[in-house]
């Protein structure tokens, strides 16, 4: 099992592994969450920690994610984090006035700062229809044994995330996408090439 040796080098005292901090959350590790919020106070570890919390999709993290984005640091990443669980669209607010130019080098994108009281008020509205013991992935809840109805309909790094998630799952067996579609191609030049 891959759980145990991801959460034994994420929580290393002396250099721990960011890879193994995010894909506690790409397992769904619900028993490596509290590594994850652990993880949060090392300033090494915790964008990692955060994005593994929204890859892992627990909706016990969630306040912990809405209370982050008052942090000017942890604030965007936690935005991302809430977003990637709950499928929220606007829990920002707005730029600031004047607006501030990029140091030379810099992107000049801006990402709109956190509105902690949006996704308070948003997750308010959301919690009470949800069932705390299924993790969600862009709002919709996910099954560690199959890949979910909407599967395509999620975004493309969130779809890879959980296909390893199924993947690695005891009783988790999705098809090989790649394989399948190989197959079906060949199928159909053999069908169409017989006739």
């Amino acid at each position: 099992e891959l759980q145990p040796l991801c959460r034994a080098s994420a929580g290393r005292a002396t250099d721990p592994d960011p890879v193994c901090v995010r894909f506690l959350g790409v397992l769904g590790d619900r028993a490596g969450c509290s590594l994850l919020r652990d993880s949060i106070a090392r300033p090494e570890l915790a964008a990692d920690a955060i994005a593994a919390l929204g890859a892992a999709g627990w909706t016990e993290n969630v306040p912990l994610l809405i209370d982050l984005m008052s942090d000017d640091t942890l604030g965007p990443d936690a935005v991302l984090a809430y977003r990637r669980i709950t499928g929220a669209d606007d829990v920002e607010g707005h730029l600031p006035i004047p607006r501030v130019e990029p140091p030379d080098g810099e992107d000049a994108r801006e990402a709109l700062p956190p509105d902690p009281a949006k996704a308070s008020a948003d997750w308010e509205a959301r919690c009470a229809d949800l069932d705390e013991d299924v993790a969600l992935q862009d709002g919709r809840p996910l099954d560690a044994s199959r890949l979910p109805a909407h599967f395509q309909d999620l975004p493309l790094r969130t779809r890879a995330d959980v296909y390893l998630r199924v993947k690695n799952a005891p009783d988790g067996a999705p098809p090989d996408i790649e394989l399948e579609a190989s197959a079906r191609a060949q199928m159909a030049g053999a069908t169409s090439s017989g006739s």
